[in-house]
């Protein structure tokens, strides 16, 4: 809708602003070749033959840009001078791989998939036992341990920032145990494994939906409780009705059993905390008057993190997911006592928040995340350590978006918004805060740069700082490797790569833009050529 309403404008010059004119590929530029009129491409196809497949499709681009882009950076100024600027894996795979290096959870609808896209039982197997090895390590390092000191993990750009003395640990490490406390993994992987194969082989006896699920501890069918309670009373051994095994039955615990276990949790926290409030208020008769003290308090509980549910911000919203993508979460806080497994780029993320907010307590800042799990995660973090934040996210409503941004905006005491890429990185101006942390990296770039543009931007009274965290040998460094091939096609495109572009005089522009004109200013020039030879005959 945008491109169609500045193609329409009539006018004889047209300006365009684009915080992201060509990201990925030359093939972006087709619409701006419709917005400024080159009359030669009438289709996209035309587009790709003429300016990416052709033999000079180099020099035509060149010539293009040269006469009608003008690229500029944060440390350009305008008209002045001197101040110029100083792969064949499947797509699904890379999704796996970003959401693993993210957080572990965000596997868990591909865990769960018994599709082809899926895992089987005996590839969980496999995983299941490289993880109990890691686990059952005399002393598993937290992971805390494994990222290192802050100090270590950053990237240092000159001699200088080396010399700097290192600064320690934090001890302690915040107010929870979050990225200190070993969380198993393994029994998430169990249960994963119970879930194919029950769904698989069905109940023993009834052959049906196994419910309130039991084990044949011998052979490992599955049966329902009830089946197995009619089948104990007519039989005089144990054994297993599929295959008359002898042996014990054992009880298991189930995802589903957890997530149960986790809402009823939930909801009686929930009416612990009404009923504390409602004793408030019949003990203190001027609890519902504005600005009476009892109000106050009940109001500051009622904001208190402690007293939401898991990963709620100060404005009562959740981020929603699938309903199969929640109860890793749900059965890590039920196993863990609300602290769910922290993840090394979330423990990172508490690391250097910590540091900011120590060492400046009035700053702001927003955390941009790609998967929406991650962002409830980032949430958990943040409700465990007591910091006030608010949400902003794909499918929040506009009014819950407009409202989360005045909270961070004008409330002191909210310190950071925890924003997914795609929705909070473009358009918004956030200059209420002055620092930016990236956890997941994108495809290229120019939207990274854009995440930090909301807070580098006119109004800006502080300094600004970002960091973006990469996990080593991981899909971290594929993603790098792609971000770097973009930007060279895209500095190339629109020449900051340094090579000296092909130019064309203003008839050669002419023709490349407008052939149509430019044949009839050729036949015109003739004309008068012809005309004044005949002239000159006849004198």
């Amino acid at each position: 809708m945008t491109f169609r309403a500045a193609y329409a404008v009539k006018a004889q010059h047209k300006w365009g602003l684009s915080g992201t004119p060509l990201s990925n590929r030359i093939e972006e530029l087709y619409s701006y070749t419709k917005l400024i009129g080159c009359t030669n491409i009438t289709s996209f196809q035309e587009f790709k033959e003429v300016y990416v497949l052709s033999s000079d499709a180099k020099d035509r681009i060149d010539v293009l840009m040269t006469n009608n882009s003008y690229r500029r950076w944060l440390d350009i100024i305008f008209d002045t001078d001197d101040n110029a600027r100083t792969g064949n894996k499947k797509y699904v795979g890379h999704m796996r791989y970003r959401q693993l290096v993210s957080h572990a959870y965000s596997l868990e609808s591909f865990l769960r998939d018994d599709g082809p896209n899926g895992v089987s039982v005996d590839e969980l197997q496999v995983l299941l036992e490289m993880v109990r090895k890691v686990e059952e390590q005399p002393r598993t390092p937290s992971t805390l341990d494994q990222i290192g000191c802050w100090s270590e993990r950053q990237v240092n750009h000159d001699a200088r920032s080396s010399s700097v003395a290192r600064p320690k640990t934090l001890n302690p490490f915040g107010s929870s145990e979050f990225g200190t406390r070993c969380c198993p993994f393994a029994p998430l992987i169990e249960m994963i494994i119970d879930y194919h194969q029950i769904r698989a082989t069905g109940c023993s006896k009834c052959d049906g939906p196994v419910s309130d699920p039991q084990k044949a501890q011998a052979c490992g069918h599955y049966i329902c409780g009830g089946c197995l309670t009619e089948w104990l009373k007519t039989e005089q051994r144990t054994k297993c009705p599929r295959c008359n095994t002898p042996t014990p039955f054992l009880k298991i615990i189930t995802l589903g059993t957890l997530e149960t276990q986790f809402d009823a949790q939930e909801q009686a926290r929930e009416g612990e905390i009404k009923s504390s409030l409602k004793r408030k208020r019949a003990s203190r008769p001027n609890f519902n008057r504005r600005g009476g003290r009892a109000a106050q308090q009940a109001r500051r509980s009622a904001t208190d993190p402690s007293d939401r549910r898991v990963g709620q911000d100060n404005q009562g919203v959740t981020p929603l997911l699938a309903p199969r993508d929640t109860t890793f979460i749900k059965a890590a806080c039920v196993l863990n006592n609300r602290m769910p497994a922290a993840g090394s780029k979330l423990t990172a993320v508490k690391d250097t928040l910590l540091r900011w907010q120590r060492d400046f307590p009035k700053d702001k800042c927003i955390i941009f995340v790609q998967f929406v799990k991650t962002l409830l995660m980032t949430g958990i973090m943040l409700q465990l350590e007591g910091i006030d934040f608010v949400y902003t996210y794909g499918k929040m409503l506009s009014k819950q978006k407009s409202k989360a941004k005045n909270i961070f905006e004008t409330e002191p005491t909210v310190k950071v918004l925890v924003a997914t890429m795609g929705t909070c990185s473009e358009g918004l101006n956030l200059t209420c805060a002055n620092r930016v942390i990236v956890v997941d990296a994108w495809w290229n770039s120019a939207r990274e740069q854009q995440s930090f543009g909301r807070v580098v931007r006119t109004g800006q009274c502080k300094e600004t700082y970002c960091v973006r965290l990469k996990s080593p040998n991981s899909i971290d460094d594929k993603i790098e490797r792609i971000q770097t091939s973009k930007n060279e096609v895209v500095d190339c495109a629109v020449q900051d790569d340094g090579h000296d572009p092909f130019t064309l005089s203003e008839l050669g522009v002419m023709n490349l833009l407008n052939p149509e004109k430019y044949l009839q200013l050729c036949k015109e020039t003739l004309s008068k050529i012809k005309n004044l030879k005949e002239a000159e005959l006849a004198k």
